[in-house]
């Protein structure tokens, strides 16, 4: 994968204070919290040598799990970029078709498999040059890769940078 650019905010360590504010996003409905940690990530983002994208593009959530959460924790990130970085938020350009079980206990073969299918393209691709795509957290990268593909397939000459709360490798 050709990347323009990455960052996360925070390295992953189970039981480290990365894990509670994960959790209390994604499993407490802390959006305050993630709306933050989006503001947080923007401001990493605006003290690097890095481009600025022409939108953020949260990773989608299956209706099933959004309806089940209530929202969709990387679109909450992303609101907390937008008020930073004055860019505009996509929530179309891919949507989550199939639903699979979580992937917190998979290995990375494992998490590919049951990702690289289950995202679809929009109907088309506006004129973007640079997307950015926003995740709460990148383990193996089966899901930002899985995302990468399908837009690349659109556009080839798509830029792509990638913003995460957490990393763990």
């Amino acid at each position: 994968m050709d990347i323009e650019h990455a960052t996360a905010l925070c390295y992953f360590q189970e039981g480290s204070v990365t894990q509670s504010i994960l959790h209390s996003i994604k499993y407490k409905g802390n959006k305050p919290l993630a709306q933050q940690m989006g503001r947080e990530i923007a401001e990493t983002v605006k003290s690097k040598p890095f481009s600025i994208p022409d939108i953020l593009l949260p990773i989608p959530l299956h209706p099933r799990k959004r309806k089940l959460r209530g929202f969709n924790q990387s679109e909450e990130i992303c609101k907390g970029m937008e008020e930073i970085l004055k860019i505009p938020i996509e929530v179309d350009l891919l949507a989550r078709e199939i639903h699979k079980e979580s992937q917190t206990h998979l290995g990375r073969i494992s998490r590919w498999k049951n990702i690289s299918t289950a995202y679809v393209k929009g109907d088309k691709m506006p004129d973007y040059q640079h997307i950015a795509i926003v995740d709460d957290m990148i383990t193996t990268g089966s899901t930002i890769e899985a995302c990468y593909i399908h837009l690349k397939a659109q556009k080839p000459s798509l830029k792509i940078s990638v913003y995460s709360l957490g990393f763990e490798s």
